[in-house]
């Protein structure tokens, strides 16, 4: 192999190395959409307290924001570790088995005094994160659920 034909060589594999990682780069960013924050125009942020409750459930309650349709508000819970999807439901669809919103003054929209009980199950337990979402908006999280 003459020394012209190896220097060939050499830049495809140099060119190969940049290519390649930033091909598999635009194609990771393109193909998953991040959850972001906005300014909340006309969102209006949560803010939550959790805590665990008799029976290792969590009670997640509402202190303040809030006032969207409880059926436009999805609750999903993820592994801290792995980002993984580990539950995910409307908060007005909610089954008492895995969990139920509680409307304390009954206007069908999460705002401050509603609550959230959240059962410890196969698919729920502490250090999970807890996102509430509305479409890709994330209005209010927990970032690890308590032991």
């Amino acid at each position: 192999m003459s020394a012209k034909e190896l220097a060939r060589i050499m830049k495809v594999i140099v060119v190969l190395a940049v290519v390649i990682p930033i091909g598999i780069g635009v194609v990771v960013v393109v193909s998953h959409k991040d959850l972001h924050w906005t300014d909340h125009g006309a969102e209006n942020p949560l803010g939550l307290k959790t805590q665990r409750v008799q029976g290792g459930d969590w009670e997640i309650a509402v202190t303040s924001g809030g006032g969207q349709k409880a059926s436009d508000i999805r609750l999903i819970v993820t592994d801290n570790s792995t980002g993984k999807l580990l539950f995910g439901a409307k908060l007005s669809a909610m089954d008492d088995s895995d969990g139920k919103f509680n409307d304390t003054n009954g206007n069908k929209r999460i705002d401050s005094g509603d609550s959230i009980l959240l059962r410890d199950t196969d698919k729920v337990d502490a250090g999970m994160k807890v996102l509430f979402l509305k479409g890709e908006i994330i209005l209010g999280f927990v970032k690890e659920l308590p032991a």
